[in-house]
């Protein structure tokens, strides 16, 4: 029913690329509400999966793409118990985590997105 209402959000007229890049910011989005990772899950991944099959899209596609942006966003110190581990034994600095992790979710996405429209 989630899912359903979700739909309302999405624009007219996407393709199948543009499908999966829509769930793929959703789920980004989505991940930041979430500090632990297998919590983020439980709730993301059905949601996901349940709008990917009213789109037609691929299931096996969606839950790997779901699962690598789940995994890859590590912008802040908790999306990750280990970067917050670290960070609270001042191993690195804030900024260089958000260098890092800025970086990591970018390309994780990028690729995800990709993987998910060329090749699974």
């Amino acid at each position: 029913m989630l899912a359903e209402q979700l739909m309302s959000f999405l624009p007219d007229g996407f393709d199948d690329f543009g499908n999966i890049v829509y769930i793929a910011c959703f789920t980004f989005v989505l991940r930041f509400l979430f500090v632990v990772l297998s919590t983020s899950m439980i709730i993301i991944f059905p949601i996901v999966m349940n709008y990917a099959d009213i789109l037609d899209l691929s299931v096996m596609s969606s839950a790997f793409l779901v699962i690598m942006i789940i995994g890859g966003v590590t912008i802040l110190p908790i999306h990750s118990s280990t970067t917050f581990l670290a960070f609270q034994k001042n191993a690195f600095s804030l900024k260089e985590q958000i260098i890092v992790g800025s970086y990591s979710s970018i390309v994780i996405p990028v690729i995800a997105i990709t993987w998910a429209t060329l090749i699974w």
